[in-house]
């Protein structure tokens, strides 16, 4: 029984080490928001690192604080984006790094912190660092893409208005195209005012929907008057495809891919928007037709690193 007792005792300050909980310290900008930044920081540091505890009311001496083990985040705000920076003391499992943002508030918080955790930490933490936040760490975990289809909106109300069903046809072509592809989880179709702000609406738009990944489609069509022995005239259309990737809670563009125009005569030429409407649906369905699905695959796995 001694025996057993005085094994435990040795054991004992080998426990205590590690299962002691450290200081958390939060510094730098906090822009009055350190109880917000507290409580993101503070969970993920208990889960993938070391048990924290809360400082004593009155506070800590400097020669307590010598002894104690703690970590120490500190966060400087720019234009750029956040830079959040984490140090340690005495603690049972180092942690020193930093990592930059440029997500909104709090998010950027959460996006550095996690950033650093799975820079400095083992294999099997990452792992389970990726598990539970891989979509929000784009940069260090394996990706599914998430992808959006998104139509380039114009301030032409008359020609959004006529673009519906053709929209319809092409993503429904689209989607079907994308059917069976493990690598991508299909989300839906949005649109997006075509514009100087274009790409930092499409980011919002990204965010918005929980996608990684866009594929974004403009159409442009055309009626031509031009009468012949058998035709009146035609309409045409062209398709581009742009690939876009979200990074920082940026839509980076990564490649586009131009579809071969399409012609189809008209033989009875009108001016009504039924008239439009029932051209504008073979032309559609006939750019569908004519594209190649093994070319846009090939486009979608060139982007997709």
């Amino acid at each position: 029984m001694r025996l057993l007792l005085f094994c435990l005792f040795l054991l004992l300050p080998t426990l205590t080490l590690g299962q002691s909980a450290c200081y958390l310290f939060v510094g730098g900008e906090l822009g009055g928001n350190s109880s917000k930044i507290d409580s993101i920081i503070r969970p993920l540091l208990a889960t993938f690192v070391a048990p924290l505890k809360q400082l004593p009311a009155a506070g800590i001496s400097e020669s307590k604080l010598a002894s104690s083990c703690f970590y120490e985040v500190s966060l400087l705000s720019s234009e750029n984006g956040l830079d959040l920076s984490i140090i340690d003391q005495r603690t049972p499992i180092s942690l020193n790094g930093g990592a930059h943002s440029k997500l909104p508030f709090p998010g950027n918080v959460r996006h550095a912190t996690l950033r650093i955790l799975h820079k400095e930490l083992s294999q099997p933490q990452k792992d389970q660092i990726c598990r539970k936040y891989g979509e929000l760490l784009v940069d260090e975990c394996p990706q599914t893409q998430r992808l959006i289809l998104v139509f380039r909106e114009k301030r032409d109300s008359e020609r959004e208005s006529l673009s519906k069903e053709p929209r319809t046809i092409l993503s429904s072509e689209l989607e079907s195209l994308l059917e069976g592809w493990d690598s991508i989880k299909f989300l839906g179709v949005s649109k997006v005012m075509s514009g100087i702000s274009f790409q930092q609406a499409l980011g919002k738009t990204m965010n918005e929907r929980g996608s990684n990944s866009s594929l974004v489609i403009s159409t442009d069509w055309e009626f031509q008057k031009q009468q012949t022995s058998m035709w009146k005239g035609l309409v045409s259309m062209t398709v581009t495809m742009e690939s876009y990737s979200l990074k920082d809670g940026e839509a980076i563009k990564k490649g586009s891919y131009s579809v071969d125009p399409q012609k189809v005569p008209i033989r009875k030429w009108g001016k009504s928007q039924s008239f439009k409407r029932k051209s504008l649906l073979k032309i559609s369905k006939k750019v569908t037709q004519k594209w190649s699905d093994a070319a846009i695959r090939e486009f979608l796995q060139a982007t997709d690193t």
